[in-house]
């Protein structure tokens, strides 16, 4: 590896360099690729078309609400889903409050969508 641009760019990245030698190889990285001429564009290209991943999906409405009696006590309905599933569904079948119950329902259609 001759190339003083890759050089800087490995420096700048290693996890084992200090914060000065990181930000000084990064700093000269960024000074050699102007006087490159580089575009950000060019430096995606020679990062193999990199983009960034799309966002995380916000969690359904429902899934941080905590079970407040039963044999999941104190979970959260997103957690009861993924170890218990039938659980919720049992759930909806016994007289339950209106915000427990629409809660549960936006749980499971997610998981019904998934």
């Amino acid at each position: 590896m001759n190339d003083p641009a890759l050089k800087a760019l490995r420096l700048a990245l290693a996890p084992s360099a200090g914060d000065g030698e990181s930000s000084a190889a990064a700093l000269g990285f960024l000074r050699i690729a102007r006087a490159r001429g580089w575009s950000l564009d060019d430096l995606r290209d020679a990062l193999g078309g990199y983009t960034r991943p799309p966002p995380k999906p916000e969690p359904p409405w429902g899934w941080g609400v905590e079970m407040k009696f039963g044999k999941h006590r104190g979970l959260t309905l997103g957690v009861i889903a993924l170890r218990d599933p039938g659980y919720l569904s049992w759930l909806l079948t016994i007289d339950l409050d209106a915000y427990l119950g629409a809660a549960i329902d936006g749980v499971l259609e997610h998981l019904r969508k998934l």
